[in-house]
């Protein structure tokens, strides 16, 4: 169950935030309370989100390398795949 909120609550933060373009999302996000980090990266022609971190003791089933996001992709006039 906290997997899925952890999930919910990432896509709700990067649903939140204003359009920008792909490349800002890449790097490693940690969630408001500290206790996961996030690393956004390429994988093939997408971006995908691993945990790199979870805070030692934190109630959660996750675990390090686990992907949370797969297969992003930007969309809207500025995205680098092209479409409208």
């Amino acid at each position: 169950m906290n997997v899925v909120r952890l999930r919910l609550a990432l896509t709700a933060f990067l649903l939140s935030t204003s359009p920008s373009l792909a490349d800002d999302v890449l790097g490693t996000w940690s969630r408001d309370n500290g206790a996961v980090h996030v690393k956004f990266d390429n994988c093939g022609d997408a971006i995908c989100g691993n945990i790199a971190w979870l805070k030692p003791g934190a109630d959660t089933k996750a675990k390090v390398g686990q992907r949370l996001f797969f297969d992003m992709r930007p969309d809207g006039p500025n995205s680098w795949t092209g479409k409208a």
